[in-house]
């Protein structure tokens, strides 16, 4: 299942680490745990964008 297809599917729950991100790349959008705000990676550096619009260092540089 593709984590496209689990979001459309009203899957919103599961644990993915940042060392487990890293396989991907330093930069991309996506959404955290329990659609916990979303979540913007550039330069490797992890933005988390809450519902209220403010924006915090989610995690650190990999």
């Amino acid at each position: 299942m593709t984590p496209l297809f689990s979001l459309l599917s009203g899957i919103y729950n599961g644990e993915t680490t940042i060392d487990q991100l890293k396989k991907y790349g330093n930069f991309g959008i996506g959404t955290f745990n329990a659609l916990d705000g979303e979540m913007v990676v550039v330069g490797g550096n992890i933005y988390q964008v809450k519902h209220d619009g403010l924006v915090i260092t989610a995690g650190s540089r990999f």
